[in-house]
């Protein structure tokens, strides 16, 4: 082991800066403080690994680091030195991913990967760099809206041609939807665009006007299905009456089937006549209510 400076460390090449700071400040500086640290391993292409603790170091006024020289100079083994050092498998961030993904790449370690994968995820190899891969080729927004839980992957590669400013939009107005009207918003954009072949500024507008306005969500549905909001509207407007009267009329799903349920309570017998004399007066328009369907 050898005492090394913070400024040979900082001036050292940083390929192995692969991993985030996932350990608070306090318990880093603790570790400094006692020595308790791994030595830093050093090799000729640079520190392999501790960039966390090299950082930590320098804010805290640190002159110098524990180190060991490693004269292993195979990018492999030293990449699995570092892994194993991390010792964080299955908790590494999609970035983190995407940065070993491209170490990978860049050194064609690809057909190496079997041998390291259990040090990084607990999927298989080819799983884990088709996920990978896919997720380099998003945009940052779209990454950044993935990363931070407000969509899950499936919704991020079924719509990862829309417009970025989408993302952002639906980053700054993360409160505005919950997950599941989130992924409905984003996939009605995605239809609508491609149904009527939308420029990017429109998807764009039509995004802002479902984020900004009230009942947005409701009025992109609208958009989307236009027959079916319109068959939803003659329904509302025909059974105003019956509603009124405590009578719901329920069609079938996508007003496709055969029947319509009338559904009522009674709390008297004079209640349950005043239900039949309703249904009685809407019977002239039965066969317009039928026509929905």
């Amino acid at each position: 082991m050898i005492r090394e400076s913070l400024s040979n460390l900082k001036s050292l090449g940083r390929e192995f800066d692969l991993f985030e700071r996932r350990q608070p400040k306090e318990y880093l500086s603790f570790l400094l403080a006692k020595e308790l640290y791994p030595p830093l391993p050093l090799s000729p292409q640079g520190l392999v690994w501790g960039y966390s603790l090299l950082e930590v170091a320098e804010e805290l006024a640190y002159h110098e680091l524990n180190c060991v020289c490693i004269r292993e100079g195979q990018v492999l083994r030293l990449l699995e030195m570092a892994l194993r050092l991390e010792n964080r498998s299955g908790h590494f961030s999609l970035f983190e991913q995407e940065r070993l993904y491209l170490f990978i790449k860049k050194h064609q370690l690809l057909a190496e990967l079997v041998g390291i994968m259990p040090l990084i995820e607990t999927t298989s190899a080819q799983a884990w760099l088709e996920r990978i891969a896919c997720f380099n080729c998003f945009s940052q927004p779209l990454k950044l809206l993935l990363t931070a839980g407000l969509i899950d992957f499936k919704t991020a590669q079924r719509y990862a041609d829309l417009p970025p400013q989408v993302f952002e939009l639906f980053l700054e107005n993360q409160k505005r939807l919950s997950f599941s009207e989130r992924r409905l918003a984003l996939q009605y954009l995605w239809e609508i665009g491609k149904r009527d072949q939308l420029s990017p500024t429109a998807i764009l507008a039509l995004a802002q006007a479902t984020l900004t306005r009230a009942a947005g969500l409701r009025h992109l549905w609208e958009q989307r299905f236009p027959k079916l909001s319109g068959l939803k509207a003659q329904l509302a407007c025909l059974t105003a009456e019956l509603k009124a009267s405590g009578i719901e009329v329920s069609p079938p799903p996508n007003f496709e089937g055969e029947e319509l349920a009338f559904s009522f309570g009674a709390s008297s017998p004079s209640s349950f006549r005043r239900k039949l004399k309703a249904l009685k007066s809407f019977e002239v328009k039965v066969d317009q209510l039928f026509k929905l369907l």
